[in-house]
């Protein structure tokens, strides 16, 4: 199963790690380090405007998405986008 992250981009479920929200990771240290070594590794992908409401953390990578945590974990509870066209988003 798959999860549409936003800006057509899906990530493979049984990936997903965490699902943070961008305030959460703008007020941890822990956090914010974890992001600049995953920049650093060339391991987080951004959606085109650069802005970004949740980090999707997978065992691979980190999406930096508009899409908000509450409606990620909605569509990961539900199966949304499952069955869906698109592409998957790849590290």
């Amino acid at each position: 199963m798959y999860l549409h992250i936003g800006a057509d981009a899906c990530v493979a479920m049984r990936d997903v790690v965490a699902i943070i929200s961008h305030k959460l990771m703008e007020l941890s240290p822990v956090n914010r380090e974890f992001i600049g070594s995953a920049e650093a590794e060339r391991r987080v992908f951004r959606s085109a405007d650069g802005r970004f409401a949740s980090a999707v953390v997978t065992t691979t990578a980190v999406y930096l998405t508009p899409t908000t945590p509450a409606t990620l974990v909605r569509r990961a509870r539900s199966g949304f986008g499952s069955g869906q066209l698109g592409r998957e988003a790849r590290a």
